[in-house]
């Protein structure tokens, strides 16, 4: 995967042909794939949005916005359906299910990536 500007493509690995393109609401900060690789995530944090793009379906996306406090840091859940995102000044980390449409909300989490981690089993988070 690989942007410019709004732009995301999906290249193949060998031709390096466009696959697929999506069109996001800023330039990403960020591009991750979900482990299972069905999913896509773009972070926007200039825009405090996380836009996430499924290959399987072109009619599904998601965009989720945490407002006016930003964004600064985004990652995946093992599960591969949960993101973790982490307002600027580590206001709180919302834990948001791309399939039950629900959020989980820690305050104050310490650090925006390298204090949150998962456990190997993918049980428990820290």
């Amino acid at each position: 995967a690989t942007a410019h500007e709004t732009k995301l493509f999906i290249r193949d690995v060998e031709s390096l042909d466009v696959v697929k393109a999506y069109k996001n609401s800023g330039t990403p900060s960020k591009i991750e794939w979900s482990k299972d690789s069905k999913f896509v995530m773009c972070a926007i944090y200039k825009r405090g949005t996380v836009q996430v793009h499924s290959l399987e379906d072109n009619k599904w996306s998601c965009k989720i916005s945490e407002g006016v406090a930003g964004i600064s840091g985004a990652m995946w859940a093992p599960s591969c359906r949960h993101l973790l995102i982490v307002q600027e000044f580590q206001l709180k980390l919302t834990i948001w299910s791309l399939c039950e449409k629900r959020r989980w909300v820690i305050q104050n989490p310490k650090y925006s990536d390298k204090g949150i981690r998962f456990s190997h089993d993918a049980k428990y988070l820290a």
